[in-house]
């Protein structure tokens, strides 16, 4: 190296730096190797720095990430005329990217890297595409496609494929039958180009056996789909065949047939391949939960392993998944120690950064409720609540169409969560909530609905006496569902808009009355004023100033936690004092107290209510 590039007194000499290079290149050693591919560049012999790099690789796949020097990609670009060679080039650094996950990098470095070597892969492919070459035409084209660039890709796909390159037309087979990259959706002519393919590159066979599987461009046929699995996996070695088996066996309904041992073993198979990112992130959950009959215990540290390995694989899933693993708790204790903890947190930041709308969606939750500190054998990591960064991830999240995260901006907007109150963005997002949780051209309120969205968007409905019998359609699908926690409330609301007949219902007072003083009876607070009302007035009961006095008293002697009182709560409350009040100074059933009935009105004023304020200031 000294004589590679000098050293203080030490001029450079390229021919020792060769020999010595060359003597330790003899002993094995993949940096001498990866050095002598570099003076070999460096002298115009593009080959042999091919060859002596690819040697490099063979010997020791991180030979990159040691101190070695970068190969010079810009100069190499303007100065080859060979196609072939940039896209060997093309290869090997790929080859450096997948090295990247079995070293100990950190998060920030590992993207990074991967996109450093990414970006330099695809800009050799791009000009070996440029000069004419076809398979730089269609490893370009792999590239766009992973990163889910699909018109971008099809479009490289379809200049390979018009080449007559195979693989490119097994490809845009399969954008034809999927819809993808812009391309019209034809399921039937896809699978016909892909029976054409079949009689020429085997790797048609895995994306066959996807039409049988699932029924594209063709009827579903299980056991073709698993014949062509096991075919592709015996020709090629497939590792997406071999993953493609492991979830046919995962949902296999056959009795007979042990079918988690069965996907098992092909997600294992699969690994071994390659390390198949799906493979590991779908035999994660075998070492979370097990396998029935003891067949396989759970280990957790194992399932983080692979949902680890998938994860630095750009698999998003992956990392939400390892973020709510690492995170996890047991009781009062955590699963895992505090920086394995922070490295949860850390892959559902970077799965939110790359547009996972699961990670953002926790994320926001993790931050609107916080993490409290432990002091057990695993302290539990804190984190400390923050509403702010709670809205942004749930904007986020919700943007991408996530209904939770919705829902949970309808709430910040409608108590006013570290944003102004506004009714009208809070009924816009419980819309949007329910929207993404039905059908298109189905109503608000159809059954199928998601009811703790159609239930918040009630409640705002119910406030604007226009809205309101929309209102009323979505609280008796809500009821519909029977939601434990909010049936006496539903009830109770219900009973109300049949008593008065809000939003046009029919008015029914005897039965909803009826209804009121059950739940009253049942001691469900809300109900105590409403029944007050109905004896009060005479509303669907024979008018009994006794029971009014009665529930009044009832509701205002009521331990209340103020903390969980709604603003509908505090009203109700406010009115209860106001005509306990008019009954002490008028003398209605009991004696005139005016001194009771000053006291009253003054609480009745400190809780709001204008009549009492309206009284006092006489």
């Amino acid at each position: 190296m000294t004589f590679w590039r000098g050293h203080e007194i030490i001029p450079i000499n390229l021919g020792m730096a060769v020999i010595w290079f060359t003597r330790s290149a003899r002993q094995g050693y993949a940096p001498s190797h990866w050095a002598l591919g570099q003076i070999a560049l460096e002298n115009g012999d593009l080959h042999i720095a091919i060859a002596w790099w690819e040697t490099a690789m063979q010997l020791n796949p991180n030979v990159t990430h040691k101190k070695t020097d970068p190969i010079n990609v810009d100069h190499l670009l303007t100065t080859t005329g060979d196609s072939e060679a940039l896209v060997i080039l093309g290869k090997i650094i790929q080859n450096q990217q997948k090295s990247v996950l079995t070293t100990d990098t950190s998060f920030d470095q590992l993207s990074r890297a991967q996109q450093e070597s990414r970006g330099i892969a695809l800009r050799c492919f791009g000009q070996a595409a440029l000069m004419g070459n076809v398979e730089g035409m269609y490893l370009t084209a792999q590239a766009w496609h992973k990163d889910k660039d699909y018109p971008v890709a099809l479009e490289h796909y379809e200049k390979a494929a018009s080449k007559g390159h195979v693989p490119s037309r097994i490809m845009c087979a399969t954008y034809q039958i999927y819809g993808l990259g812009g391309k019209q959706v034809n399921p039937e002519a896809g699978y016909k180009e892909l029976l054409e393919c079949a009689d020429y590159d085997v790797e048609a066979y895995v994306h066959l056996a996807r039409c049988y599987e699932r029924g594209l461009g063709t009827a579903i046929d299980t056991q073709k789909a698993v014949d062509l699995y096991r075919l592709s996996v015996d020709k090629t070695d497939s590792s997406e065949s071999m993953f493609r088996l492991g979830q046919l066996y995962a949902h296999i309904m056959d009795e007979s047939i042990n079918g988690e041992m069965e996907a098992f073993y092909w997600y294992k198979r699969a690994i071994s391949k390659d390390d198949h990112p799906r493979a590991n992130f779908r035999i994660a959950f075998y070492y979370v939960q097990g396998i029935k009959n003891d067949l396989l215990s759970p280990d957790l540290s194992t399932a983080a392993h692979h949902f680890r390995t998938a994860a630095k694989q750009d698999d998003l899933d992956a990392m939400v998944e390892l973020g709510h693993l690492l995170l996890g708790t047991h009781g009062k204790s955590a699963l895992f120690p505090t920086e394995l903890q922070q490295e949860g947190l850390r892959w559902f930041e970077i799965a939110a950064d790359k547009g996972s709308r699961d990670a953002q969606r926790e994320l926001g939750n993790l931050y609107h409720t916080g993490r409290d500190g432990s002091d057990e054998d695993y302290p539990i990591y804190p984190i400390e609540q923050n509403f702010e960064k709670a809205y942004d991830y749930f904007s986020f999240a919700a943007h991408l169409g996530d209904k939770t995260s919705a829902l949970f901006l309808g709430t910040y907007y409608e108590h006013g969560i570290c944003v102004p109150p506004n009714l009208e963005l809070a009924q816009t997002w419980y819309t949007v909530a329910v929207e993404l949780s039905i059908e298109d051209a189905l109503s608000l309120h159809h059954p199928s609905g998601w009811w703790p969205a159609q239930f918040c968007l009630a409640r705002v409905l119910h406030q604007n006496e226009a809205t309101q019998n929309e209102a009323y359609a979505l609280f008796k699908t809500v009821y519909s569902h029977e939601p434990e926690q909010h049936l006496a409330y539903l009830e109770m609301i219900l009973a109300q808009y049949e008593l008065y007949g809000l939003g046009g219902v029919p008015v029914q007072p005897e039965e909803a009355a009826e209804k009121l003083l059950k739940l009253a009876k049942a001691g469900y607070l809300k109900a105590f004023f409403p029944i007050a009302q109905c004896y009060e007035n005479g509303i669907g009961v024979q008018k009994d100033l006794s029971k009014a006095l009665q529930w009044y008293v009832m509701l205002v002697h009521h331990p209340i936690d103020q903390d969980v009182l709604d603003e509908d709560d505090l009203e109700d409350l406010s009115h209860a004092y106001f005509s306990l009040a008019e009954f002490y100074r008028k003398g209605v059933v009991v004696a005139v107290d005016l001194e009771k009935s000053d006291m009253l009105y003054r609480i009745a004023a400190e809780r709001g209510s204008r009549e009492a304020k309206m009284y006092l200031s006489l």
